[in-house]
């Protein structure tokens, strides 16, 4: 649990939460506000300056939640995603 870290590897820039690799479509939950977790898909550019985001269902269909410096994440308890 806690925040996306960027890090540089011989083939471009990844993210990494908790010292894991987080590759696009992996599954990972957001914490809201009210302290509940928010499940959605990673995405990303693979471009330093671009947001990552979590893809989550929301009521009329998908909704795409950018991803701030501070979100906190985890990996859910039953992952879910490639």
């Amino acid at each position: 649990m806690g925040p996306l870290v960027l890090v540089r590897e011989p083939g471009g820039f990844r993210h990494e939460l908790s010292g894991r690799p987080v590759h696009a479509g992996n599954g990972l939950e957001l914490r809201c506000p009210d302290g509940s977790w928010l499940p959605g898909v990673y995405e990303w550019t693979f471009e330093p300056g671009d947001t990552p985001v979590l893809k989550v269902d929301g009521m009329w269909g998908p909704v795409v939640v950018e991803l701030s410096d501070d979100a906190v994440l985890r990996w859910p308890a039953r992952w879910f995603g490639r």
